[in-house]
């Protein structure tokens, strides 16, 4: 990855949680060890058993908080978003989580682009030459044939993710993409996988207050969901084989 994570990223982040837990005048929790950022699913739940006492009290520290470290790990393709898309269900329910892990999400990736197309163009040419050339293909080809063509390309790269979130954030400013529609593609596209993680998340924060388990009905649920948002791509790309 372009963005190495530093072996002490998860201490710095932990200790600017517990700080901001300390700046938070309506918190009442003595067990600071408690605050860091998580990286299983017990630190997961208890990180979501915390903040959710906070937003009953206080939800613009823990909105704010929440999208701080959300843009900031997507702007620097730092490892770990599926946990806060987790957390953010389990904090903030099912359908608040998912509009805002989708918008932070487009957010964080168009953050990503900019910081690329400032000052990464040399290092990732360096570092993925050949990945360049064959994602700069695929894009010419797509604007050759129409707007629209391209920008389904570009939804689908998303749903289909043969070529890691990441990489597509930093290159595509490299190759031309236009911002709005990587943006919009990235809105779109991973809106399947937004909902699914924010969902299992809101059956975490179910877990926590009632100790069950996700139900068949919920699976199907789920999964109709992700094939619903999936079939007018899939649709429009095997129309375009044939």
């Amino acid at each position: 990855m372009l963005y190495d994570q530093p072996p002490q990223l998860n201490q710095i982040i932990s200790k600017i949680l517990k700080l901001t837990d300390k700046t938070n005048p309506e918190s009442d929790h003595d067990d600071g060890d408690a605050i860091t950022f998580p990286t299983n699913i017990k630190q997961l739940k208890n990180l979501a058993k915390i903040l959710s006492s906070y937003y009953e009290t206080n939800r613009n520290y823990v909105l704010v908080l929440f999208s701080c470290a959300y843009l900031y790990k997507q702007t620097f393709a730092i490892p770990g978003s599926v946990f806060l898309n987790l957390l953010g269900g389990a904090i903030f329910g099912t359908s608040i989580a998912f509009v805002l892990c989708s918008i932070l999400t487009a957010i964080g990736s168009s953050f990503a682009f900019g910081l690329s197309h400032l000052v990464g163009r040399s290092i990732v040419i360096k570092y993925f030459p050949d990945k360049i050339q064959i994602f700069q293909q695929t894009i010419v080809e797509q604007k050759q044939k129409s707007k629209t063509s391209l920008f389904l390309t570009l939804i689908s790269l998303r749903l289909f993710p043969m070529t890691p979130n990441w990489f597509l954030n930093i290159a595509s400013p490299i190759i031309g993409v236009p911002i709005h529609q990587f943006f919009s593609s990235v809105l779109i596209g991973l809106m399947p996988y937004n909902y699914l993680t924010v969902q299992t998340g809101s059956i975490l924060s179910d877990l926590i207050a009632v100790d069950n388990i996700m139900s068949i009905k919920t699976a199907i649920i789920l999964v109709t969901t992700s094939l619903a948002f999936m079939a007018p791509t899939i649709k429009r790309l095997i129309s375009m084989r044939t």
